[in-house]
């Protein structure tokens, strides 16, 4: 999986992958959920299929504090 950082300098993605690393994310799933904008709701597959990586990616004690972080509503 290649994961685009937007900017190697945006402090706020950098911070956002910090945040999500403390909740126990490898360094590739942070990067990727705080670069990867959630897909919009009225595409259904491809908001299931977002949603099921972000539940492989992130523990379930740490989901809803990653699902913050990263503006999910419903996770």
């Amino acid at each position: 999986m290649e994961v685009f950082v937007p900017s190697r300098d945006d402090p706020e993605a950098l911070a956002l992958i910090a945040r999500l690393k403390q909740l126990g994310l490898g360094g590739r799933d942070a990067a990727y959920l705080a670069c990867i904008a959630p897909p919009a709701a009225s595409d259904p597959s491809a908001h299931e299929n977002y949603l099921s990586e972000f539940r492989f990616m992130v523990p379930p004690a740490q989901r809803a504090e990653a699902a913050r972080l990263v503006g999910l509503e419903r996770w």
